[in-house]
């Protein structure tokens, strides 16, 4: 009997068993830690992305420029900062330069053709900054084609354009246009100056239709995911 009640000979076979487990026990703790610890470079986690998104969107400046009509999260991205307040203190003072983890969060209002970019700390999960952008500044995102597609879909002289297989129209996902038989959708922003046009100040997409090589070429299609309506401009042969 040892002074330490609780020591364990390395020889006894009761105490070798005890000490592999609590190696085992301490070896799986920190590498959990390890793994559930993130870098301050390491990409944004899905979770960190929910935070991110909420915390942005409870925010009274970003509401403020959204408006109270419809919105749509845009992205969320991871964003690397270096608080200007703290730099230069540590930089002297040889300590390595806290960086912290943050989230660049992107909202579009349809109410009033605008932005909203948020800057996110999401250790003290707040927003540090609040910018406003113009609306056509705001990138497409797959949503916004897939939404013009359904409201496209929709209209009855179009899928009278299109014909009987007019809802196997997909959307072109692949960056590189692939040429095979499936219907696909390609999609463009449209932007304006005139005033007197339907999309100025407005999301518009101006969608292509194709199967194969062969696109829809005897009618342009317009949607306007503001006011969720299609136009459809027929040319002339």
């Amino acid at each position: 009997m040892t002074q330490s009640g609780f020591r364990f000979s390395a020889f006894h076979p009761s105490g070798r068993i005890v000490l592999l487990a609590f190696l085992f026990i301490c070896s799986f703790t920190t590498s959990t830690v390890a793994t559930q610890q993130r870098l301050p470079l390491d990409p944004l986690t899905p979770q960190e992305k929910e935070i991110a998104a909420r915390v942005a969107g409870e925010d009274s400046r970003v509401k403020e420029l959204l408006g109270g009509g419809r919105q749509r999260l845009v992205y969320v991205e991871f964003f690397a900062l270096k608080p200007e307040d703290r730099s230069r203190s540590e930089e002297r003072a040889g300590r390595p330069i806290r960086i912290g983890r943050h989230a660049e969060v992107l909202f579009y209002g349809y109410g009033n053709d605008q932005g909203a970019r948020a800057i996110v700390d999401l250790e003290r999960r707040s927003v540090q900054e609040v910018t406003r952008l113009e609306g056509d500044l705001v990138p497409l995102t797959f949503d916004d084609l897939a939404e013009a597609r359904e409201i496209a879909l929709r209209n009855p002289e179009l899928r009278g354009l299109l014909g009987p297989d007019a809802q196997r129209f997909q959307i072109q996902r692949q960056t590189t246009r692939t040429v095979n038989q499936q219907p696909v959708i390609e999609g463009l922003r449209l932007r304006t100056t005139d005033q007197n046009d339907p999309c100025y100040k407005q999301r518009c997409l101006y969608l292509l239709f194709r199967r194969g090589r062969t696109y829809l070429n005897n009618a342009s299609v317009i949607v306007n995911l503001n006011t969720q309506t299609v136009r459809i401009e027929r040319r002339r042969r």
